[in-house]
């Protein structure tokens, strides 16, 4: 209570100087003009405070825009109804076309001050229309209108007076001070239209009074700086005048016609005006306009101009909901506009849920177009437009969400971030990835077994993604539509010494290769690459690796480098099945090296080139370990060989030979191109230093050859073999040579591997097809003819 505040009892009557004081009429009475001239006056302070308490604003109309040529500086205004600040209400009986020029008298004929409680307004009703901005409105003036006979009980009366005083409207057009607006950044001497259009949404939000609401937001209860209108309020602008529109004007004419900068609906002041930021109508009114001021600003944009336009460049700030077309010739593409504020996808909603998505998000803050903010964009079911919101600032924290842990067998969890970091506790720890999170950061900081799951998107990646020491890993994908992609190198995903990995539905793409080995030392480095681990399962990946003048790189390597110095120690597993690779000019498909069980089957490995280029080799098996090797039911297109199995030592020339124990090659479909630059003789299938080899119902195809003195065999064993050499039911298309078979020498004894003496070993050659080949069969005559090699039925031309 104020110190000048009088203490007053109950029932106790309140009134002031300005309460309505209603004339007490009685026979007898003697009524002047005074007596009626106060109860009109009674009863326009009643509607005033009537008005008052619904809030100022337009109630219908009141459209104002551009009339003609830019140089016209004509404006049309549509008919309306509309309450004051002063809760006068103002109607504009019929459309009217105001011309924008110097006026030598403003004033009309027979007009005088304004009604009602405003009386004569401020500022200059006599203007020139300069270059700048400025501000319309529609304001109340009293018109004299006919003349009554006045009763000459006087001679010295006059025979006449005024007869009535109208209430009607005026359209004003108030000027905004150049100070005002640098004071809000804003510069109206531009002249480019992404400049024009900056100034005209920065304005508006000036008058919406951003970014000062906002920073009222982060001291609640304090009441926010002034808006451009509160500026301007204690200028010209009175309480009586409605704002209509804002209009800029140039030497050349009227640029542009912002209505909803100022334009409101009817909406009460806040009964808490510390709090008015925060809460009631009024705020409530300046989100729509937000929208609908972004709408008509963006509509204004040209077709030409509309499918490049960026908010980056041609506004200040963002509202907090909008719209953009999504189909026909102003389509307008959302993530080119929203730019750094976009999300990664669009999501759909249904048309039903948009006006409450609507509805939320225009209680939001805007958003300057500098600020880091994202929205999130809707697609409306039925709808030809995108819905763009801003993201919530404030949703619940984990913590604050309830948690049935008894229903989800998390005993002891209560919240939501209980139950995650119990699961995370867990030895198996489920792990989901998805193209904006730091998978480097999530994958290093894995423990122990680990299930990992790649959601849909394009993971582009700086360096290899590397999981290294972990114990069993299962990694996961959405198939082609998870894909890890990586510019700089031959390797996008690398898995280091883990106790076994499960790789299944994943895309790699490598689009670069580099020259010489990296940390792990293993040389050839695949798209997928996993080394030192013993148990090795891949199924359904997609990988492609780009070409290079030589060998850099394959789509999958598994390697056992350990196996090479003696510190492995246990035994390596792999299994390769139904994946597809696409490979570039001169690199591997399949690697594996130092493997002791290897099974590849049923993958489609092909050339990305040039029609003209070939892969090097489809699948190698290599090292210096194999026990068993199953190559069955792949095909190979477009290499320059196709699949080569073969052990050996670096160390010594003269070192033992390194047998496989078992290698089986069935069922392969192997297409083989020979391109320029080739110097010796290829192979489509190529076996050596095994115990058991057994090779069946391949089809091995030689494409026209682009070097006619490179020789080309089917399938080629040279080397050291055991007891069991089985080669029998293949088809040869255009090699010269179907099958070369060349067992080399004992490197123990010495001595031949072979004994014409007494044959100890089934090597037999049978049923196979040679088309256009110069010999079914190439081998030593003497092994044929001591019976040692068994050939049947192999058939060439």
């Amino acid at each position: 209570m104020s110190a000048a505040a009088q203490a007053v009892g109950l029932n106790t009557p309140l009134a002031d100087d300005k309460a309505i004081r209603a004339g007490n009429f009685f026979n007898g009475r003697l009524l002047t003009s005074k007596d009626l001239g106060r109860e009109q006056d009674n009863r326009r302070q009643a509607d005033a405070w009537l008005g008052q308490a619904m809030g100022a604003g337009i109630a219908w109309g009141l459209e104002a825009s551009q009339q003609g040529a830019p140089a016209a500086r004509t404006l049309q205004v549509k008919a309306g109804l509309a309450v004051s600040r002063a809760g006068q209400t103002l109607r504009l009986a019929a459309d009217q076309v105001v011309t924008l020029v110097p006026q030598a008298d403003a004033t009309t004929p027979g007009a005088n001050t304004g009604f009602g409680p405003c009386g004569a307004l401020s500022g200059s009703t006599t203007y020139v229309a300069g270059n700048g901005l400025y501000l319309i409105t529609l304001a109340p003036i009293t018109v004299d209108e006919g003349t009554a006979p006045v009763l000459a009980l006087d001679p010295g009366n006059v025979r006449c007076n005024t007869d009535a005083k109208v209430e009607a409207v005026q359209l004003r057009m108030l000027y905004i001070d150049d100070a005002l607006l640098v004071a809000r950044g804003l510069d109206t001497n531009v002249v480019a239209p992404a400049a024009v259009s900056r100034l005209r949404n920065g304005a508006a939000y000036a008058c919406f009074g951003f970014p000062a609401v906002a920073d009222a937001h982060l001291h609640p209860g304090i009441e926010p700086a002034e808006s451009l209108l509160d500026a301007l309020a204690k200028r010209d602008l009175s309480k009586c005048d409605v704002p209509l529109a804002l209009v800029h004007i140039t030497d050349s004419g009227i640029v542009f016609v912002d209505r909803w900068s100022v334009r409101r609906r009817i909406a009460a002041d806040g009964a808490a005006p510390p709090w008015s930021a925060l809460i009631g109508e009024e705020m409530d009114a300046v989100g729509e306009a937000q929208l609908v001021q972004f709408q008509e600003q963006l509509a204004d944009v040209s077709d030409a101009a509309i499918g490049t336009l960026t908010a980056a460049t041609s506004f200040a700030w963002l509202p907090p909901a909008g719209f953009l077309d999504a189909t026909g010739a102003r389509r307008l593409d959302w993530s080119i506009f929203l730019g750094p504020h976009k999300p990664v996808r669009e999501v759909p909603l249904a048309a039903g849920d948009a006006r409450g998505v609507l509805a939320a998000a225009l209680r939001r803050d805007p958003v300057p177009v500098s600020a880091a903010t994202r929205y999130r964009v809707y697609r409306i079911s039925g709808s030809a437009q995108w819905m763009f919101v801003r993201e919530a600032p404030n949703v619940p924290h984990a913590e604050e969400v309830w948690f049935d842990g008894a229903r989800a067998a998390l005993p002891g969890a209560s919240n939501v971030q209980q139950a995650i970091d119990m699961l995370r506790a867990r030895s198996c720890q489920q792990v989901a990835l998805w193209p904006e999170a730091d998978v480097h950061a999530i994958v290093g900081a894995l423990k122990g077994d680990v299930s990992l799951c790649f959601e849909a998107g394009d993971y582009r990646l700086e360096r290899p993604l590397v999981l290294a020491g972990l114990g069993h890993v299962m990694i996961h994908g959405a198939g082609a539509g998870s894909q890890l992609r990586i510019a700089s190198g031959e390797c996008a995903l690398r898995v280091n010494e883990c106790k076994s990995v499960a790789v299944s539905n994943l895309a790699l793409r490598a689009d670069a290769m580099t020259s010489g080995k990296d940390e792990t030392g293993i040389g050839v480095r695949g798209a997928l690459t996993v080394f030192n681990t013993p148990s090795v399962r891949i199924h359904g990946v997609s990988a492609s690796c780009s070409g290079s003048g030589r060998i850099a790189g394959a789509g999958i390597v598994v390697n056992n480098p350990a196996a090479m110095s003696g510190k492995s120690g246990q035994n390596t597993s792999v299994q390769i099945t139904a994946c597809e690779l696409s490979i570039g000019r001169a690199q591997v498909g399949i690697q594996c090296i130092n493997t002791d069980v290897a099974v590849i089957r049923q993958n489609l490995i092909s050339c990305s080139g040039k029609s003209d280029e070939s892969l090097q080799r489809g699948i190698v098996v290599a090292g210096v370990a194999a026990t068993e090797v199953r190559i069955e039911d792949n095909i190979i297109r477009e290499a320059t060989e196709g699949i080569g199995v073969g052990l050996s030592k670096r160390e010594a020339a003269k070192a033992d030979a390194l047998l496989a124990d078992r290698v089986i090659v069935v069922g392969n479909s192997v297409s083989l191109r020979v391109t320029d630059g080739e110097e010796r003789n290829r192979h489509g299938i190529f076996i050596g230093n095994a115990n058991s080899v057994l090779v069946q119902a391949n089809r091995v195809v030689t494409e026209d050859r682009k070097v006619p003195e490179v020789d080309v065999d089917g399938v080629t064993l040279i080397g050291v073999y055991g007891r069991q050499v089985i080669v029998r039911d293949n088809h040869f298309e255009g090699p010269r040579t179907g099958i070369i078979f060349a067992p080399g020498e004992d490197e123990k004894t010495k001595r031949p591997n072979l004994n014409l003496e007494r044959p100890d070993r089934v090597w037999l050659f049978a049923c196979n097809v040679a088309e256009s080949a110069t010999d079914a069969l190439k081998c030593p005559a003497a092994l044929l003819d001591a019976g040692v090699v068994v050939a049947e039925h192999n058939v060439a031309p």
